[in-house]
């Protein structure tokens, strides 16, 4: 069964908050929207409930890993127009990562999470565990501001929501359709998510309306 939580938390390290929500949040359970050492506490916690939890590196983003930092060509920047500088953020191939030096033409970039290896804490609330028609729309605008930020849109994409289906009122391509089934194919099983599609006008219609125009011309 799909579990979406509304909650609120802040993140901290070594006693100072890095992270916080400005208000609260819907999650769905199992896709990574919080670290595993908060989605495991929020199972156990009472609706209203707030609590303080601190996780090792491991439960929260994970040790560091030798095989995320890359060496890439100074040159591979100059392509996408990017004048490389220590501690810069940059986006290689959907990856974001952070450059630590450079040395003649070659840039080291590491695609660790900042806070990896790293043990933090957390407050968080559990507002409430959503169900029926407030969890659809909780899942409804997840899809909808997912594909809008995939299809480079200020907005969410409109829908509809009947009985236990969301329904996509744009029009998407393949891939995004086939991208969408991938990412919550453990919910449609209990939601069915829908896409727009154009209806084929009659071949046969267009004939009889010809037909008709013609016996007017006589």
């Amino acid at each position: 069964m799909v579990e979406v939580y509304r909650i609120n938390y802040k993140g901290f390290k070594n006693g100072e908050v890095f992270e916080k929500t400005k208000e609260d949040i819907d999650i769905i359970l199992g896709k990574s929207e919080v670290v595993s050492g908060v989605e495991e506490a929020l199972k156990k916690m009472r609706e209203g409930e707030t609590k303080k939890i601190s996780l090792k590196a491991k439960d929260a983003y994970g040790e560091r890993k030798g095989d995320l930092v890359a060496i890439v060509s100074i040159n591979e920047f100059k392509k996408r127009k990017i004048r490389p500088a220590p501690g810069l953020v940059v986006d290689i191939n959907n990856r974001y990562g952070v450059i630590r030096t450079i040395s003649g033409g070659r840039v080291v970039v590491d695609f660790n999470h900042p806070l990896a290896g790293r043990d933090v804490s957390f407050e968080v609330r559990l507002v409430k565990r959503l169900e029926g028609k407030e969890k659809l729309e909780a899942i409804a605008k997840k899809v909808s501001d997912g594909l809008a930020y995939l299809m480079k849109k200020e907005k969410g994409l409109s829908y509809e929501i009947k009985k236990n289906k969301i329904f996509i009122r744009e029009k998407l391509s393949q891939n995004l359709e086939k991208i969408v089934k991938r990412l919550f194919e453990d919910i449609d099983k209990e939601i069915k998510i829908e896409f727009f599609k154009e209806r084929k006008k009659s071949k046969r219609k267009n004939k009889d309306v010809g037909k008709g125009v013609k016996k007017q011309e006589r």
